[in-house]
């Protein structure tokens, strides 16, 4: 194959690989809405709610190690479209039992459940093969469409979900995930996982195909802990996934209970939110590739850290009547923007950074923390903002996020490590 029909071929993937993200992600969204509200309507209670979160998020946790050693073990094509036809497949048989019996609460658990291991297989599948199916030119390309893909459904999704609920029956929401999925697996089964691998990647990965499944984890832990960047670009999306729990719980909790703005209007913040994930998730999809991620990254967590400290400042100063809304949509504007800023060059780093035979390990330790963090600092947030004062905790978490970043992405550590490697390359 020829350089320019490879280019060709990999334009193909990039297409393939983000209406493929985008479909899924309307789909899901949708589905995720409408079954939201049927739960809650089923139950009268946000308990039931819960739960379906709880079974929708421990699964992650639990698989995703297993889905990084599969990743580096065996053909990642075939991990994907497996998890992408087994999804299909129950939902399928989802839609036949509710049909011919009815939609009970255990039956959304489990399917929940089981989602969320065929999600976890197919995202670390995914987003470990990026280098394989793209050139390196264009690995910061792929990535921002995929954020804008994604973007683009959660701006959608409750839009299109809103309309349909209480128009049409629960089983329309089920067939619309169906469908979504099969078109998904479709374009992935179309796509090269193949197009840039190398003969001596591939040797590398056969290699490691031997290690037990305790060992093969072992082995990505420990080479993220002992490969200064890769830890780092770890340990920031382990405290913006922390940090983001500030915002989460902070925002709807100061907007919607303090300052009394109405639910309808806390709606139009979040979607503002959400625009400004995919305006800079498009923006980058068109600017040159970052020639310093580290640096990006440090200067949108000190962006991020101040826009924190934003959200209370309406307690503090008086806003009236629409200056509030305005307000409060130019910083989730801003904070949406910046999360993007953040992990656009944070993804590059770790595509760019982590050899073919641990790339699936790598992403592995990835969605292990940002599925245990997560939830871990909502539920702890949650305690904190019903102690003390909301103020107190919003600025307190943003000068602790100001400090470390400014200590964990120093510039110095990362000079001493460009410099080592320069040594290295020389003897």
């Amino acid at each position: 194959m020829t350089n320019t029909d490879q280019y060709k071929q990999a334009t193909l993937n990039l297409w393939k690989f983000t209406t493929s993200k985008f479909i899924s992600a309307i789909g899901s969204s949708v589905y995720t809405f409408g079954i939201g509200l049927y739960v809650l309507m089923l139950t009268g209670s946000a308990t039931g709610f819960a739960i379906t979160l709880v079974c929708g998020s421990v699964p992650r946790i639990l698989f995703a190690p297993i889905a990084g050693h599969l990743a580096d073990k065996f053909p990642r094509k075939l991990i994907v479209v497996t998890a992408q036809l087994s999804a299909t497949l129950i939902m399928s048989t989802v839609l036949i039992t509710t049909i011919m019996y009815e939609l009970y609460l255990p039956l959304i658990y489990v399917t929940a459940a089981l989602l969320a291991i065929c999600s976890t297989f197919s995202n670390i599948g995914l987003t470990s093969s990026i280098p394989n199916i793209i050139d390196s030119t264009r690995i910061q390309k792929i990535i921002a469409f995929n954020q804008s893909a994604t973007s683009s459904a959660s701006i959608l999704g409750p839009v299109l979900g809103g309309l349909m609920f209480g128009v049409l029956s629960i089983e329309i929401f089920l067939l619309i995930y169906v469908i979504s999925y099969a078109i998904t697996t479709t374009l992935e089964m179309r796509i090269n996982f193949n197009l840039y691998m190398n003969d001596e990647e591939e040797n590398e990965t056969k290699k490691s195909k031997d290690a037990t499944l305790w060992i093969s984890i072992k082995e990505g832990y420990k080479y993220v802990y002992q490969t200064r960047l890769l830890f780092v670009v770890v340990t920031t999306a382990f405290w913006v996934n922390f940090f983001a729990a500030s915002l989460f719980i902070g925002l709807p909790f100061i907007v919607v209970q303090e300052l009394e703005v109405s639910v309808q209007q806390f709606g139009l913040i979040e979607g503002a939110l959400a625009v400004g994930m995919l305006v800079m998730s498009i923006l980058l999809s068109v600017r040159k590739e970052f020639q310093n991620p580290i640096n990006t990254m440090r200067n949108g967590l000190l962006l991020l850290s101040a826009f924190i400290a934003s959200i209370a400042i309406p307690l503090l100063i008086s806003f009236e009547g629409l200056g509030l809304l305005f307000y409060y949509m130019g910083v989730a504007l801003l904070i949406g923007s910046t999360l993007v800023f953040i992990n656009t060059p944070l993804m590059v780093s770790l595509q760019k950074n982590t050899p073919e035979k641990l790339r699936g390990r790598v992403f592995a330790l990835i969605e292990t923390i940002a599925s245990a963090i997560a939830p871990i600092g909502m539920i702890l947030y949650g305690f904190i903002f019903d102690l003390l004062p909301a103020e107190w905790v919003v600025f307190s978490s943003s000068l602790t996020l100001f400090c470390i970043t400014l200590y964990g992405l120093r510039s110095s550590q990362f000079v001493n490590e460009q410099k080592e490697k320069k040594i290295s390359a020389v003897n």
